[in-house]
């Protein structure tokens, strides 16, 4: 609907994915319930980035935490701006295994909690392509 294209709007003007712009939303929404301006949120990624691992089955996840500063003096714009290069740096890293970076911050461990983060964001981009794949006959696709 409108309000979609309202959302890809932004993402065009500010050269960023609806990834950033779901994730910077969610980061304000919880700096004002929370009332702060330091936020940390961990972010699942996956994928099979070295050759040895294409043969072996199973799902392989890392965490990113994502912190950011969803100021109040910030115009939505340069926040997103700020977002958008902490995301990428990020990204750049994400093969460092959260578990490393846990200990090599040589935190207390509380196992009633994450040591780094107390909520996550995961997004899915429903990939239009399934619904053509699915009109075929040879295949069944449902969604949730």
């Amino acid at each position: 609907g409108s309000d979609y294209r309202g959302l890809q709007g932004i993402c065009t003007r500010n050269e960023v994915t609806m990834y950033m712009v779901l994730l910077s939303v969610y980061k304000i929404l919880l700096s004002k319930l929370c009332n702060v301006e330091d936020v940390v949120v961990g972010s699942p990624t996956s994928g099979r980035s070295h050759i040895d691992l294409e043969g072996i089955v199973g799902m392989f996840v890392n965490t990113l935490c994502l912190r950011s500063f969803p100021k109040g003096d910030l115009s939505y714009d340069a926040y997103l701006g700020e977002l958008k290069k902490d995301v990428l740096d990020a990204f750049e890293h994400e093969q460092y295994q959260y578990e490393d970076l846990v200990d090599s911050l040589e935190l207390i461990r509380d196992e009633s909690r994450n040591p780094l983060f107390d909520v996550a964001f995961s997004y899915h981009h429903r990939d239009a392509s399934l619904e053509e794949v699915s009109d075929s006959g040879d295949i069944t696709i449902e969604t949730s």
